[in-house]
């Protein structure tokens, strides 16, 4: 059996650690997950609430197309139905658009930090990445647009960026947006978008109502607190979205993960609760961090990028992890001297400040 060449050395995604893992690994009874940028505060309870009512009816077959959750939302961002895509996690919704719209020999264009998802969706599709490197650890939209050939079918953005916490201005981007072909679609993956305090962040939805050729990605996973149940969804142009409905797998997304994300969007106060908690949060870290002369980056996310200077990272997660701190090592992003921090509950914050600081010290 011939496997095509192209997915001989397909890199496989790699998770954070588990909580479970790192307990059994290191024996220790309780570690701090500060690593994948899960809610701390847990799941909206109204949206718990639904799910486990819903559990009397698993043993039906959800809706296919997901119609009452696409029509929420499509009433939330006033968008059409027809223009939204359900997924099994945002990630879905990436590999689909890759499997549509990337052929062999098309150019995909990544940067420097970028997801790792977007290289295997581009990889998969037998395509040539090009990458792009940082600025002063933003994403550079004028060397992507001087990146940019006759075979350039898709680019990928994200704001705010992971592992940087940093947002693409919505200026900056129309300018770069205005400049490009129709022919290449502009993914926009806005993950962590609900954390963003900036008034000049760049605001997808506003693109693509104007008719730019961009996809707007979102997820569940993060400020709703549905990590664990795997829902997303894409904001597309018709053509393109009817296409994926097309393709998708049946059934794609579960009847409770459509079940907890409508009761999740009506959950206006834990919204509210969760950003309270990051923006305190995100005080207490910097705070404590800067007290170590720690350099960190202006975060508009629920996570914070520390750089750790001529010290390396993956040594630096290993001594966290010996005293029950899990972060993340930013050495699969580019980065050998940095890791990223999820912004805990006050307590998970304090454990962590207090083990970084001995890790900081003794290093």
């Amino acid at each position: 059996m011939k496997i095509p060449a192209h997915f001989e050395n397909l890199p496989a995604y790699t998770p954070g650690k588990l909580i479970s893992e790192v307990a059994k690994e290191y024996k220790i009874n309780s570690p701090v997950k500060l690593a994948s940028n899960e809610n701390a505060l847990g799941v909206s309870p109204k949206a718990v609430l639904a799910m486990k009512m819903a559990l009397e009816e698993v043993y039906r077959y959800p809706d296919a197309a997901g119609r009452e959750l696409q029509s929420k939302l499509a009433t939330f961002f006033s968008v059409k139905s027809e223009e939204i895509v359900l997924g099994n996690g945002s990630g879905d919704i990436l590999s689909l658009l890759g499997q549509v719209l990337l052929q062999p020999g098309d150019e995909v264009i990544v940067s420097q930090s970028a997801f790792s998802l977007y290289r295997i969706v581009a990889q998969s599709a037998g395509c040539t990445i090009v990458e792009v490197p940082l600025k002063n650890y933003e994403i550079d939209l004028s060397a992507i647009q001087k990146a940019i050939t006759s075979k350039t079918r898709m680019i990928f953005l994200t704001s705010p960026n992971n592992p940087t916490g940093l947002v693409l201005a919505q200026k900056a981007l129309k300018s770069f947006l205005d400049k490009i072909s129709s022919d290449i679609l502009v993914v926009l993956d806005e993950a962590y978008i609900e954390f963003a305090v900036d008034p000049d962040t760049a605001e997808g939805i506003w693109f693509f109502k104007k008719g730019y050729s961009v996809a707007v990605i979102r997820t569940f996973a993060k400020i709703f607190g549905l990590a664990g149940i795997r829902i997303g969804f894409g904001i597309m142009p018709e053509k393109v979205a009817a296409i994926l409905q097309r393709v998708r797998m049946p059934f794609n997304v579960n009847g409770l993960a459509q079940t907890g994300a409508l009761a999740a969007l009506e959950d206006t106060d834990f919204i509210q609760q969760t950003k309270q908690m990051i923006e305190v949060g995100k005080q207490q870290l910097t705070d404590g961090l800067k007290n170590l002369k720690v350099k960190t980056l202006p975060t508009q996310s629920n996570f914070i990028f520390i750089d750790l200077g001529e010290k390396n990272a993956d040594v630096f997660v290993e001594a966290l992890l010996k005293q029950g701190v899990i972060v993340r090592s930013a050495k699969s992003f580019g980065f050998p001297n940095a890791i990223r921090v999820t912004i805990g509950l006050s307590e998970e914050n304090a454990a962590f400040l207090t083990a970084f600081k001995i890790a900081w010290l003794s290093a």
